[in-house]
């Protein structure tokens, strides 16, 4: 399973989202509905889940599905390289 589709799996889990809604364009708060403290939620499932750490201002409730994507694969690239 990519990453896409372990965050995909974590909105559903988390705010059951549904699935067709979860786009790449999509941005957490106008197209998900998600608040700032559901963005933490996420940020906080998203780090325990692949085992990194993500300041808030990496990911916040504008970001698009393809943004969290992004950013989760340059800290798993940075931190298989350490």
């Amino acid at each position: 399973m990519d990453v896409k589709e372990k965050v995909k799996n974590l909105l559903i889990e988390l705010f059951e989202i549904d699935p067709d809604e979860i786009k790449d364009d999509v941005e957490l708060y106008s197209g998900l509905g998600l608040d700032s403290t559901e963005t933490v939620e996420l940020i906080l499932a998203i780090e325990k889940l692949f085992g990194i750490n993500i300041m808030e201002k990496e990911i916040t409730k504008f970001s698009c599905f393809k943004d969290i994507d992004r950013v989760i694969q340059g800290k798993l690239l940075l931190h298989a390289t350490v």
